[in-house]
């Protein structure tokens, strides 16, 4: 099952809700005459739920260009951090070390979720050098905040080491979007003439069936496969992508809860996000499937 947009859906309805809640009580702030501690309280874990989802957020467009490993760490990790800032708000734990735990989860959930930002520039190898210093920045100043927040520090120098991390942090943070650019001009003037795609060929180097082969990529986020269909595939459904189907050779029965449609040569069908749908060839049809690259084969 795919489990981008699951994430992109949770951590977006929390923040339109953390958010609806900290303006309520804003509000409330300035009505009411008093603002007590219970309202303190519901407004700093309604902002930490916030900050959280921007967090995940962020991990999560990371995760949808396949940066999965960067982008489960930051989202674990953030979970992880604001759960233990609503334990430590509302349980009132006492305790310095807890609290250095708490601060030192939540500096690295904002390392991995910004490092998972860095991710989504398009960079030519000759630019990559911008990407690894500006992951090396963010990583050092990551230590060094973890570092004051467990042994006390009174030396200049280390306060000074901090301030030079941080922005040298700013200025490779700004300057890889400028280089992303840069690199998406450069792709754009070298490309080559783009090469005409004979689709005899293309099924004919597909050795198994229900096996989708990428023919062509689009704007990164969707592709076009080709398939060679025979028999009855599993009944299934795409959470949240739709797919198209196109046949190019033989017929294709698509069966729904309620209807079945049939597909010959040079028709084709959109099935919409979250309907169930069976396909089936009794002989082999050669078939296109426009579709996001995120979509797996066998659905939810």
């Amino acid at each position: 099952m795919n489990t981008i947009m699951p994430i992109r859906r949770i951590a977006l309805a929390a923040l339109v809700a953390s958010l609806v809640v900290s303006g309520l009580l804003g509000i409330a702030a300035l009505l009411v005459e008093q603002f007590g501690e219970l309202q303190f309280k519901v407004l700093l874990s309604s902002l930490t739920i916030s900050a959280a989802s921007i967090l995940a957020l962020a991990s999560g467009a990371a995760m949808r260009q396949g940066q999965h490993t960067l982008a489960k760490a930051g989202v674990a990790t953030t979970v992880l951090a604001a759960g233990l800032i609503l334990v430590l708000l509302w349980f009132e734990v006492d305790n310095v070390t807890f609290a250095r735990i708490v601060a030192s989860i939540g500096t690295l959930a904002v390392a991995l979720s910004h490092s998972s930002l860095l991710a989504l520039a398009r960079l030519t190898q000759r630019y990559g050098w911008i990407r690894i210093t500006a992951y090396a920045a963010v990583a050092a100043l990551t230590i060094v905040l973890i570092g004051l927040y467990w042994i006390e520090q009174n030396e200049p120098w280390y306060f000074r080491l901090m301030g030079i991390l941080s922005i040298c942090v700013t200025v490779l943070t700004v300057l890889v979007p400028i280089f992303h650019r840069l690199s998406v001009g450069e792709l754009r003037s070298n490309r080559a003439l783009p090469e005409k795609v004979n689709f005899a060929n293309v099924f004919a180097g597909i050795e198994d069936t229900w096996n989708p082969l990428v023919v062509a990529s689009l704007n990164d986020n969707h592709v076009i496969r080709a398939s060679r269909l025979l028999g009855t595939y599993v009944r299934h459904k795409h959470t949240d992508e739709d797919e198209f189907f196109l046949v190019v050779r033989g017929s294709l029965t698509i069966r729904f809860d309620d209807a079945t449609v049939t597909l010959d040569e040079g028709e084709g069908l959109l099935v919409p996000a979250g309907v169930y749908h069976e396909p089936t060839a009794a002989e082999e049809a050669h078939v296109l499937l426009f579709e996001p690259a995120s979509t797996v084969k066998t659905g939810s």
